[in-house]
């Protein structure tokens, strides 16, 4: 996640797509991104494959309420 949130809509297809039980790795694949931050964010959201699914039924602003805010890197900018 590196400091900042991915889009809702990458949030949202990582949700539904732990709904249907694919696998992490999988997940990154399909979207084109760090499976780290795949994992990051399953973490964060915690809960079994039953609890995915009823994750995927939220709104955008529901969904973003539960999530945890960024985590703010205090390392400078690379040039």
């Amino acid at each position: 996640m590196a400091g900042h949130r991915k889009d809702m809509l990458d949030i949202q297809r990582i949700i539904q797509l732990k709904a249907r039980n694919e696998s992490n790795r999988s997940i990154a694949r399909l979207l084109e991104i760090n499976r780290n931050t795949v994992n990051e964010y399953i973490l964060s959201l915690g809960g079994a494959n039953k609890y995915f699914s009823e994750l995927s039924r939220l709104d955008e602003q529901s969904l973003a309420a539960i999530l945890p805010e960024p985590k703010v890197s205090n390392k400078p900018q690379a040039y």
